[in-house]
């Protein structure tokens, strides 16, 4: 089994992509605090564990605002998104191990507002 993974991640409403890389052995709750350590700046104070990822299939090509709201019938042909919202699934229940190239694979979404 591969020992690390690098996940091409979005945050939902930006158009830049970022890797994540993290040991196939770990959780989601782990990839969470991965991704708040690479984003820190856009997600200022939120808590990893309040963030809310759903797994993907989308070419990354051509860069475009990607948000869970825009996605097209062409986005969504190989995979609906799947909320990844149990934090103790290992990575490898949920990601394989050759992952496509070019391809988003999380989106990041921030926590909604708590009226």
């Amino acid at each position: 089994m591969t020992s690390e993974i690098t996940l091409t991640c979005i945050v939902d409403g930006e158009s830049t992509t970022f890797p994540a890389d993290i040991p196939f052995q770990k959780t989601i709750g782990h990839l969470k605090k991965v991704i708040q350590k690479e984003k820190s700046r856009v997600l200022g104070d939120i808590d990893a564990s309040d963030l809310i990822l759903y797994r993907v299939a989308i070419p990354s090509s051509p860069a475009r605002t990607i948000t869970l709201d825009n996605l097209t019938n062409d986005d969504t042909k190989n995979m609906q998104p799947e909320k990844l919202d149990e934090s103790d699934d290992f990575i490898f229940d949920k990601f394989e191990a050759t992952l496509p190239r070019k391809t988003i694979n999380v989106i990041v979404q921030r926590p909604s507002a708590v009226p």
